[in-house]
């Protein structure tokens, strides 16, 4: 935990859109010094299927679950340094969009083997 997940539309500009949101937003959340750099897990989906309203711009959406413990202030600096990241790239879509989610504790289900 946390865990980032990064939801894109197909016909976000940029070369390996992918691999380079994933590289940014995973570095923001380790320099984000809110967690252990070995619990971040961070991954990238291409929606190749998409509409946004009645058209079908381009976006990309980051969500982010966290377990409970950080200040609101926290996680907009976090959200921002995301954003200042993916900004960064120059990847071209016509919007970005942000959520951190605090998972409750007793609904979250982790086995190491």
């Amino acid at each position: 935990m946390p865990h980032c997940i990064i939801d894109f539309s197909a016909n976000v500009d940029g070369h390996d859109v992918a691999e380079a949101l994933t590289r940014a937003c995973h570095s923001a959340m380790v320099a984000s010094g809110l967690f252990e750099p070995a619990s971040i897990k961070t991954r990238a989906h291409r929606a190749e299927a998409a509409q946004t309203g009645e058209g079908t711009d381009s976006f990309i959406h980051v969500d982010i679950s966290i377990m409970p413990g950080r200040s609101s202030e926290q996680k907009r600096a976090l959200m921002d340094a995301m954003a200042n990241a993916i900004d960064a790239m120059h990847i071209r879509a016509s919007s970005l969009t942000m959520e951190v989610r605090e998972l409750e504790k007793a609904h979250y289900f982790k086995k190491l083997t």
